[in-house]
């Protein structure tokens, strides 16, 4: 992955494509979910990104930019009560679910290789180390 001069590497870095400020702040110019299927496009490309920590919006419906969230919570998972009440929950949605998981397989993938990658230089570590010392002769008794 390359990281681009003002970019922080991956592991530092917080991705997102909303938040509840810019939503209301600048409403024009942030995908949020009132563009249902271009915002759906957004947080796949964000989440298919090899990038970062990334962050799914869960909105509830406002009228205006100083409006609360709901007075109920969302409600469980299998509860149809998240789109019922005020709440939008986009991290719901079949789109945001399927890539998650599409991200986290990439990032198991990518702490497998990675993984393997940490081994196999200690491993040769080891056998640098071992090898020095039984050339100096450092090894006798075992």
């Amino acid at each position: 992955m390359f990281i681009y001069q003002g970019m922080s590497d991956g592991l530092h870095a917080l991705v997102f494509s909303d938040n509840h400020d810019n939503q209301r702040s600048n409403p024009d110019s942030v995908l949020t979910h009132k563009e249902d299927y271009t915002y759906k496009l957004g947080v796949s490309f964000l989440l298919a990104q090899p990038y970062g920590f990334k962050r799914v919006m869960s909105s509830y419906y406002f009228d205006n930019k100083d409006q609360g969230p709901p007075g109920s919570q969302p409600g469980s998972f299998h509860e149809n009560s998240c789109y019922n009440n005020g709440w939008v929950c986009e991290h719901r949605w079949s789109t945001t679910m399927n890539m998650v998981q599409v991200s986290s397989l990439y990032s198991m993938k990518q702490r497998f290789v990675l993984k393997a990658a940490y081994i196999l230089v200690c491993q040769c570590l080891c056998w640098r180390t071992f090898a020095k010392l039984a050339s100096k002769g450092r090894l006798s008794g075992i």
